[in-house]
């Protein structure tokens, strides 16, 4: 059995309206508590929001605490120190934290060879050993862990409050250790935690050295010398002897024979095997070094991202946790995780937590954020509906879309669940056509006289006598005009026989909005119009409503298309500026967006909410996503 030379070094804040922390190192005088329990050492702290005439109050507690862990550490000795130790901190945190608020504690207890450790409400226990840092325990408010082992000859242990280890970095600590010796580590940690530390901030550094070995009685069992190696684990160097010796017990003997003519050849041989055996020895001894440098070398790296990794994590897990109470909150948390696993990869860091951390993120940015990175899928290739056709523009009604090609004076009419399509008009037909509306089984079509109707053939069903450029829009039987010269709606009444009236402005006294830079319209009932900046007006009743875009991150200044029906819960935003596709409730909240190559390429959009499907327009092709946020 082993027994250390063990020295300690503490650091502590000051108490302050904060809180208070205390580090206590108590060795008993009674021989059988000595024997049974050995050496305590413990970090306790008390946080709160504490007046100055509370102070004292914040100290008398702490004495409590102290006095309630040696009654239940050093009280009943039937139970072994293990189990003293993790009941201790157990009712400590039961019994004072539901009356005075935060209590943390970490414990060791230094029994012969073994270590005992508990921490509870939010204390931390990390060991140094050759070279590498880890964390061993962690525990959380309110709750505690505990373990045991064997320490080796100098190992070091950092026992504090989550206060400590939330000034100090993996990177400080491991600094700091370099420097060998309990009370230098304090030294050189002191300034850089008494700058930012509060009252709750304690730490107590305890390494083990040198000491003597003493004696096992007759029928008294060695201990594990592995120390706190786990169990049925051997080192690297142990592995490979282990492997050598056992192909050396397999290999067949050979019977040698020795004659006095053959003394000189049998010294030869044993030489031969004598550095055959050195080599090998000086191979382990070399794979074992080189083994032992890149093992520090990789858990210095870790210790410098490992944090980053563990805070992405965590906002993952309460991004998760939040999306139905916060889902603005939700959204935040995990985009700041997706550009933290982001920047790590980009630095080139290569670890299977990160990489499932990348993964779950992923997963959930759809539900939390409402994020869909997917690729699309070809709805259809205009050029095998007819040679050359190239779309400019895309309507939508009644699961039924029109595409038109300005160049080869061509309209299409395509079914969205069946894909039937039928040219509905060609170079015969139209001359100079500008833009089209749909509504239910009406197909309209733009050009320099007018608006016309396509029924089998063309007629003219609304004569220009606009100033500009128009957008024109068809909703139930009426009609609308938007003409950007004079920044006026006008809006054709429809008649039963499907003839429409004369125009009348929609827009009521006094409301003269400008629309000069509108270039996309929609109707539901409201009229919709996107602006060349990408603010988007909504109008109702002949008046402007409030409308603002709420909950993106990014502004949509370079939207290019919008699209909402009387089908449709929500409002899409092309901005193609950006490769998305944006939506938004009509009240302006923000409610998902769709990322993808392909839309970076989209003219127009529509979209079918009955059929969940996002459609884009290309050019020659559609393509289409399904809709998730649904």
């Amino acid at each position: 059995m082993r027994k250390y030379d063990i020295s300690s070094a503490k650091l502590t804040g000051t108490a302050d309206a904060t809180g208070w922390s205390q580090v206590h190192d108590f060795t008993p005088d009674d021989d059988e508590k000595k024997r049974k329990r050995g050496r305590l050492i413990a970090v306790i702290a008390v946080t709160g929001e504490f007046s100055e005439g509370r102070q004292l109050t914040t100290v008398t507690l702490g004495r409590e605490i102290l006095t309630r862990l040696h009654e239940e550490y050093f009280g009943d000795l039937e139970l072994s120190a293990f189990n003293a130790l993790k009941q201790g901190v157990d009712k400590i945190l039961t019994e004072f934290t539901q009356e005075f608020g935060r209590v943390e504690v970490g414990a060791l207890g230094l029994v012969d060879d073994v270590v005992y450790a508990a921490v509870g409400g939010g204390a931390q226990a990390h060991l140094s050993r050759g070279g590498s840092l880890a964390k061993i325990l962690e525990s959380r408010e309110g709750k505690n862990v505990s373990a045991s082992g064997f320490p080796q000859e100098g190992d070091v242990f950092v026992l504090g409050t989550s206060e400590f280890f939330g000034h100090v970095s993996q990177s400080q600590l491991i600094e700091s250790l370099e420097t060998g010796q309990p009370q230098a580590v304090v030294d050189a940690l002191g300034p850089a935690v008494h700058s930012q530390a509060s009252g709750a901030t304690a730490a107590v550094v305890v390494k083990f050295e040198g000491g003597q070995t003493i004696p096992i009685l007759a029928g008294g069992k060695k201990e594990d010398d592995q120390g706190l190696r786990m169990k049925g684990k051997r080192s690297f160097k142990e592995n490979l002897v282990k492997k050598i010796d056992r192909i050396l017990e397999i290999m067949p003997r050979r019977r040698i024979v020795v004659r006095s003519d053959m003394k000189d050849l049998e010294e030869e041989k044993k030489k031969q095997v004598a550095v055959t055996v050195g080599i090998t020895l000086l191979v382990i001894l070399v794979v074992s070094i080189g083994f032992g440098v890149w093992q520090r070398r990789t858990n210095i790296i870790k210790s410098r991202y490992e944090s980053r990794i563990q805070e992405a994590t965590h906002q993952l897990d309460e991004a998760q946790s939040l999306v139905e109470l916060n889902p603005a909150r939700a959204r935040e948390l995990v985009l700041s995780a997706k550009n933290t696993a982001d920047g790590l990869r980009a630095e080139g860091i290569k670890d299977p937590q990160l990489e499932d951390l990348i993964g779950k993120i992923q997963e959930k940015m759809g539900e939390v954020a409402g994020i869909y990175e997917t690729d699309s899928e070809i709805f259809l290739d205009l050029e095998l509906v007819s040679s050359g056709l190239s779309g400019d523009e895309v309507a939508l009604s009644d699961a039924r879309m029109l595409v038109l090609d300005k160049n080869g004076k061509k309209i299409v009419s395509i079914g969205v669940d069946t894909k039937k399509t039928n040219v509905i008009a060609g170079p015969d037909e139209l001359s100079s056509p500008k833009t089209i509306a749909i509504y239910a089984d009406r197909n309209f079509v733009l050009d320099s006289f007018g608006i016309s109707e396509i029924d089998g053939d063309i007629k003219l069903a609304i004569k220009n006598d606009w100033e500009g450029d128009v957008l024109i829009a068809a909703y139930t039987n009426n009609m609308y005009v938007l003409d950007k010269a004079t920044s006026k709606v006008w809006r054709y009444g429809g008649s039963s026989a499907g003839e429409f009236g004369e125009g009348s402005e929609w827009f009521g006294a006094g409301v003269t909005p400008d629309l000069s830079s509108a270039k996309a319209l929609a109707i539901d009932g409201s009229i919709w119009v996107l602006e060349n900046s990408g603010v988007i007006s909504k109008f109702s009743l002949g008046k402007q409503d409030s409308f603002a875009v709420k909950g993106l991150e990014s502004g949509i200044e370079g939207a290019s298309d919008i699209f909402t029906s009387d089908e449709s819960e929500y409002l899409y935003v092309l901005d193609s500026a950006n490769s998305r596709v944006v939506v938004l409730t009509k009240a302006g909240d923000y409610k998902a967006q769709y990322i993808s190559d392909q839309i970076g390429q989209t003219k127009e959009i529509v979209v079918s909410e009955p059929q969940e499907k996002l459609i884009l327009l290309t050019g020659d092709k559609l393509y289409w996503l399904e809709l998730k946020h649904l």
